[in-house]
């Protein structure tokens, strides 16, 4: 379901909405976190924006897709970030566009979380290790192969070091009348995942935006679940 709140509308899944599935109930020292997933399409004319939702909404994490950031910007973080908050990047390089984020809220953890940027050609991954809570956050560019995404992808997530993980991200994979790509559900399914967001995340009524996680991982964290489209 689409709604409105951040510059240009970005679009949104929100699990407690009386429209949206609950979100699944997972639990982190007896403390439900609070996910929100943004696809920015550009985070540099929105900072004031983001800063102020997350300020409102009150969010533990924040994984932001298509940043656009490169590597030298700095200007925007500082108005980005809400006090109290600090984040990790992986900024695209090479070419305009792309780009992931992660923000959250240092007191929630006692050791600094670790992070990892994971290349594959035909997405971007940005790994995030809170310790118990582990998180990858994907953007898949639409442009890219499919099924060179779906090799690369069960690589990703047959990787021992990334199992058990909370998966959320923009894989513009979208099947018809608002479902998920076959090949997709197909390898999830394979791979004992089970994807949470069961209603279109973009205003043409695609499904674009994901949350995945192995079912043990579901017994061992509490997660709101939410998203927000440019």
């Amino acid at each position: 379901m689409a709604h409105s709140g951040v510059t240009q509308a970005p679009r949104c899944i929100n699990p407690t909405s009386p429209h949206e599935p609950h979100p699944p109930k997972v639990d982190t020292q007896h403390k439900a976190i609070d996910i929100l997933l943004i696809n920015a399409r550009s985070i540099c004319n929105k900072c004031i924006n983001v800063h102020n939702y997350i300020c409102v909404h009150n969010h533990d994490i924040v994984i932001i897709v298509e940043t656009w950031l490169r590597p030298d910007d700095i200007t925007p973080i500082g108005l980005l970030l809400p006090h109290g908050y600090v984040c990790v990047r992986a900024d695209r390089e090479d070419r305009r566009g792309g780009g992931i984020m992660c923000i959250y809220k240092s007191e929630l953890f006692t050791h600094k979380p670790t992070h990892t940027i994971v290349s594959y050609p035909s997405f971007e991954c940005l790994y995030i290790n809170f310790g118990k809570l582990k998180i990858l956050a994907i953007y898949r560019p639409p442009e890219t192969s499919v099924s060179t995404f779906i090799e690369d992808f069960s690589e990703l997530i047959l990787t021992p070091t990334f199992s058990n993980c909370l998966i959320i991200g923009d894989f513009n994979l979208p099947g018809n009348h608002g479902s998920v790509n076959h090949h997709l559900t197909d390898l999830l399914t394979a791979c004992d995942l089970t994807q949470h967001v069961h209603s279109p995340t973009h205003t043409h009524g695609n499904t674009l935006d994901l949350y995945t996680s192995h079912k043990p991982t579901l017994d061992q964290h509490s997660c709101n679940n939410h998203s927000r489209r440019s």
